[in-house]
């Protein structure tokens, strides 16, 4: 995910946003900075939004278009790769 932030990130087109569940900002910065990601996130004390999406499958990627219509789900079986994210961008740029 990663990656195809850093691709895209400044394609106005598309929006990348990590929610955690129950966690701290300073948790999931901690997380961020050993891992060196650049993803934006919001960070969540608590389970509400999580709760709107998912129930325990982490990690959970929702592809949004850009009237806020759900146009595929990935989760962690299996996990979407870096090709399928971008050539669902590409395809999805095209339309």
């Amino acid at each position: 995910m990663n990656a195809v932030y850093l691709n895209h990130q400044n394609d106005s087109n598309w929006l990348f946003l990590c929610i955690s569940r129950s966690e701290s900002d300073a948790s999931v910065g901690n997380f961020w900075k050993q891992h060196e990601l650049s993803l934006p996130y919001a960070a969540q004390t608590d389970s509400r939004v999580y709760s709107l999406f998912a129930y325990d499958t982490v990690p959970l990627i929702y592809v949004v278009d850009r009237t806020g219509i759900i146009k595929a789900i990935y989760t962690d079986n299996p996990l979407a790769t870096q090709e399928e994210l971008e050539e669902w961008l590409e395809q999805s740029s095209e339309e």
